[in-house]
């Protein structure tokens, strides 16, 4: 809560701020198993529609290049990998991203 005080007078605000969250994560997460040379998909949906995303793998910032696509389409974000191979397979995590 904020209050502003002058002579006696006082106007109140209430502050309420909305934190985007994931949403269908029974979708989302898991096991993603593709055979060698096909393209896997990893997604996540969030509640806010203007919201960037990060992906990582193994705690490493990945970034958009031939083998990886990175899309955020509204509340929808997508990971692509190209051409799977057995040294694409660990762990993959969707963080948000940071407002400057």
């Amino acid at each position: 809560v904020y209050e502003c005080t002058c002579e006696g007078d006082k106007i109140v605000y209430q502050l309420s701020v909305k934190v985007p969250h994931f949403t269908n994560k029974a979708k989302a997460g898991g096991v993603v198993t593709v055979s060698a040379g096909e393209w896997a998909e990893l997604f996540s949906e969030t509640s806010d529609t203007n919201l960037k995303v990060l992906w990582y793998k193994e705690g490493k910032a990945l970034k958009a290049s031939k083998k990886f696509t990175i899309e955020d389409k509204g509340k929808m974000h997508l990971l692509i990998i190209a051409a799977a191979k057995k040294e694409d397979e660990g762990t993959y995590t969707r963080k948000d991203r940071k407002s400057t």
